[in-house]
C-alpha cells in the first residue's frame, strides 16, 4: 500500500493497480526528468493512473496521528508471561547476520505480534476444515 501526496495526485480515488517499488523509482525518475538507471526501471511502467495533469491546491486539513510515533513497544518491564519471553528474545536477535536469530522461536513472535498473544501459534500446521472442503473434485460430482 502507498500514499500519492501531491496536488498532481488524482483526488478521490483509489488506485487498484499491482505496483512495485521499481514503478515507484520510474515514476520519481520521470517526474525529476532523470534517466532510468538500469533496465528494471527503463522497463517499468510509472504509476501515470495516480497523477493528474491539473494541480488541485485545494487546501485540507490534517488529521492528528491515533498511535503515538513515539512509543514504538511498551517498556519490558510492564510485559508478562508470553509477551515479555518473545519480547526479551527479540531483543538478542543478532541483526549483523541474516537468517541468525532461531526460525521457529522468531517464527512465533512475529506470529504473535500479528496476531495477538491470545491466538495460539498454528504455523506449519494443517488447517482444520469441514469435511466438505476436504473431498476432491469427483467426490463433489457424485463419482
Amino acid at each position: 500500500m502507498g500514499f500519492v501526496i501531491s496536488p498532481y495526485a488524482r483526488h478521490g480515488v483509489v488506485d487498484s493497480h499491482f505496483y512495485t517499488i521499481i514503478n515507484l523509482n520510474r515514476t520519481v525518475e520521470q517526474i525529476l526528468g532523470l534517466s532510468p538507471l538500469n533496465q528494471f526501471d527503463l522497463a517499468a511502467e510509472p504509476m501515470f493512473t495516480s497523477f493528474t495533469g491539473r494541480p488541485d491546491f485545494t487546501p485540507y486539513t490534517a488529521r492528528p496521528n491515533n498511535i503515538p510515533l513515539n512509543e514504538m513497544n511498551p517498556k519490558l518491564a510492564g510485559l508478562k508471561g508470553l509477551q515479555r519471553e518473545l519480547a526479551e528474545f527479540s531483543m538478542t536477535i543478532d541483526s549483523s547476520e541474516p537468517d541468525s536469530a532461531p526460525a521457529d522461536q522468531l517464527n512465533r513472535a512475529i506470529w504473535h505480534s500479528v496476531k495477538g498473544f491470545d491466538t495460539p501459534y498454528n504455523y506449519g500446521r494443517p488447517i482444520q476444515r469441514g469435511k466438505l472442503a476436504s473431498l476432491s473434485l469427483l467426490e463433489l460430482a457424485g463419482f
